[in-house]
């Protein structure tokens, strides 16, 4: 009922198609030896996935094939076929940790229309690895139409790159659950059940977060994935999160609810923190972190505003422009790029490289009462103590007397 919901919403946007499948195919989930294709039909029917000499069969109205035995670091060519017909594919690059790695950052397109097809354009000029998306893919989370518009806009971008989103608020806005979100989503480390994740792909370990609801669970989660990535002597660690930090746009930073995670982004020296929920380009720095909001997929964008200090004191760049993020990584150095709709020049670009030297650290605290307090605690924890003790001095002496 589902497939038929989604083909009926396929029809009133004018944008169904003649084969059978309803959505997709669509690229997940990439691993070092394959990757999960996910696609939907209007009917119960049998699918074939074929990649090189891996084949796998679905039935349903919704699949995903889960193909693997390919040979790492290649490019890997997919089909799909329903009863004997093609109906898709595409062209995956396996993670290779010897090479550069170009990825995407963008969100907040809510069905934006021209501007979110312009994007998806762009996108694909880039030759992208992955894309993270920032969250608030649709308007209504609940909405079949809203989704079925998001994967005809994206179709062809989405057949050959594979999506890592983040959970927005629009996500949940009418879906409580999130229950679309897990259904269209083939996400690794049980993220469909936790809503957040981490995946490694060639030189890069990324960690996505859930920032419509921090909780200690997940704190605790950031901080033995962190260690990790550590221990295993990651080269780059990059978090993606829907509500950003620090932030001057219409919603402010979330800083005060992220502070916590913002500790431990410092403590791991975090190669940057990507988020969407304000619509603009903005780049931010604080204590060691590079923070960049990119919001800017196709729903209004925002005038920046005056909010916290800390958020104030974080801002390099503020663009209320509709844009994509090209982010390289090439050996220790990574380079950040804003590329704005119909712009031939870049509107922001940041390279940084591995052991560079401290930058932003004279930061105003999130908490200044608590933070105050905080350092403060120790010397009067002894203070009273000293008292305490010459007070009892002195009247044992009195008694003595």
């Amino acid at each position: 009922m589902r497939a038929l919901a989604v083909a009926a919403a396929l029809l009133a946007c004018g944008i169904a198609r003649a084969e059978p499948l309803v959505v997709g195919p669509y690229v997940q989930d990439v691993r070092n030896d394959g990757f999960t294709v996910v696609f939907e039909t209007a009917a119960d029917v049998a699918a074939e996935t074929r990649a090189g000499d891996v084949r796998v069969t679905t039935r349903g109205t919704h699949h995903e094939a889960v193909v693997r035995g390919l040979p790492a670091a290649t490019r890997a060519k997919y089909r799909v076929t329903l009863g004997g017909n093609d109906a898709g594919g595409g062209e995956v690059v396996l993670p290779d940790a010897a090479r550069p790695l170009t990825f995407l950052v963008y969100g907040d397109t809510r069905n934006g229309g021209p501007v979110a097809a312009a994007l998806a354009k762009l996108a694909l000029e880039q030759s992208p690895d992955l894309v993270l998306y920032t969250g608030d893919i649709v308007p209504d989370g609940a909405s079949e139409r809203g989704w079925a518009t998001f994967f005809a806009d994206e179709r062809a971008l989405l057949a050959d790159v594979p999506l890592y989103p983040t959970l927005g608020n629009h996500e949940i806005f009418h879906d409580a659950g999130a229950t679309h979100f897990r259904r269209y989503f083939a996400l690794p480390d049980d993220g469909r059940e936790k809503l957040y994740y981490h995946f490694r792909f060639g030189p890069a370990e990324f960690i996505v977060l859930e920032g419509n609801a921090p909780s200690p669970a997940q704190t605790a989660w950031l901080a033995t994935t962190l260690d990790a990535a550590a221990a295993a002597h990651a080269a780059h660690v990059f978090v993606l999160v829907h509500q950003p930090p620090l932030s001057l746009g219409d919603h402010c930073g979330a800083a005060l609810d992220e502070a916590d995670w913002m500790t431990r982004f410092e403590q791991h020296h975090v190669r940057a923190v990507f988020g969407g929920h304000d619509h603009a380009y903005e780049r931010m720095e604080r204590r060691g972190v590079r923070y960049f909001v990119s919001g800017g997929g196709g729903a209004p964008v925002y005038a920046e505003k005056s909010c916290a200090a800390f958020d104030r004191a974080a801002k390099r760049s503020y663009r209320p422009v509709h844009h994509l993020l090209r982010v390289r990584v090439e050996g220790t150095n990574v380079e950040v790029t804003a590329l704005a709709i119909g712009d031939q020049a870049p509107i922001d670009r940041v390279r940084f490289a591995g052991g560079e030297p401290a930058f932003a650290m004279d930061a105003p605290p999130l908490r200044p009462a608590v933070e105050a307090r905080a350092a403060t605690t120790p010397w009067t924890y002894a203070g009273g103590a000293i008292v305490f003790v010459l007070l009892g001095v002195a009247v044992r002496r009195r008694r003595v007397r």
